[in-house]
C-alpha cells in the first residue's frame, strides 16, 4: 500500500477513535466486503446474494461498520440507497485494502507454488563427478534455488 493510502486509511478512519488501534478490533474484513459489495451492487439484497448472505446480516454488518466509524455511510431514498460522502470515500478505501488482500493471497500462493531458497548437500567425494549434472539440471527447472554443494570424505 503506497504511503498516501496509509494515511488515507488513517485519516478517513480515525475521525471516530484517537488511534487506528481501537478501529482494527472493530472493523473488520467482511464487513469492508460487504460495504463494498452494497455500494457495487446498489443494494443490500444483491450484495447479499452474491456474498451468499441474508439481507438483514448484510443490513447489520453495515450498520456495525457505520457505528465503529462514527459516519453515515449510507443513504436511503425511496427505495433506492446511494453511499453518503464519507461513504464514498470509504468505499474507495475499501476496494484498495480488499485489492491489497487479493495481492496477498495471490503472493501466498506464489511462495507456495514456488520452489526456492538455500539447498545444502553434502556428499562424498565420488558425487563430485555427477552431482554438478543432477543440481544443474534441477536449478535449470528451480532457478530460484540456490544450491551450496560441500563433497568431504566420510
Amino acid at each position: 500500500m503506497e504511503i498516501n493510502a496509509i494515511y488515507f486509511v488513517y485519516r478517513v478512519l480515525s475521525m471516530a477513535y484517537s488511534n487506528a488501534e481501537g478501529l482494527i478490533r472493530h472493523v473488520t474484513l467482511r464487513q469492508l466486503q460487504i460495504f463494498e459489495a452494497v455500494v457495487r451492487l446498489g443494494g443490500y439484497t444483491r450484495a447479499g446474494e452474491a456474498l451468499h448472505l441474508t439481507q438483514p446480516t448484510v443490513s447489520m454488518q453495515i450498520k456495525k461498520l457505520s457505528e465503529a466509524l462514527g459516519l453515515p455511510l449510507i443513504e436511503q431514498v425511496g427505495r433506492r440507497i446511494h453511499p453518503t460522502a464519507a461513504g464514498r470515500d470509504v468505499y474507495m478505501v475499501a476496494q484498495e485494502v480488499l485489492g491489497k488482500m487479493v495481492e496477498l493471497g495471490d503472493t501466498a500462493t506464489e511462495f507456495k507454488s514456488v520452489v526456492k531458497g538455500d539447498l545444502r548437500i553434502a556428499a562424498v567425494t565420488t558425487a563430485q563427478y555427477f552431482m554438478p549434472y543432477l543440481l544443474g539440471t534441477f536449478i535449470g527447472q528451480h532457478p530460484r534455488v540456490v544450491p551450496r554443494l560441500m563433497v568431504t570424505n566420510r
